[in-house]
């Protein structure tokens, strides 16, 4: 992935959370002390932003900044992300049953699927 692939990334992850929340721009670029039009440009992936911009964004979408991270854009990579989103307010102990159960079902996956081309 190249740099300007990455921070376009970064930018629709972030828009992607914010209209998941149901937050408008000048909601969450209030909180994070930034301008609207800074937050345009972020999410469109046209202007960089400082770590501690990165951060206050990830803090102001109530997620971990690992969330706001792009993964591969295909049906697999927005599940994870649809995911990750759902599970990032919870307290640790629905994210620790919520994986146990995720590998669980990984493992019922692997031996249905045991000798077959899926």
């Amino acid at each position: 992935m190249q740099f300007n692939e990455f921070r376009i990334g970064i930018g629709r992850r972030i828009r992607e959370s914010r209209e998941r929340k149901g937050l408008s721009q000048n909601q969450l670029s209030e909180v994070c002390r930034i301008t609207d039009s800074y937050l345009s440009q972020i999410e469109r992936g046209v202007k960089n932003c400082s770590l501690e911009t990165f951060y206050s964004i990830a803090a102001g979408l109530h997620v971990e900044p690992s969330v706001l991270m792009p993964i591969e854009d295909d049906e697999r990579g927005r599940a994870l992300r649809a995911l990750l989103d759902a599970l990032s307010e919870c307290p640790v102990r629905v994210i620790e049953t919520a994986t146990a159960q995720g590998e669980a079902l990984a493992r019922l996956h692997t031996a249905l699927t045991a000798g077959r081309d899926t």
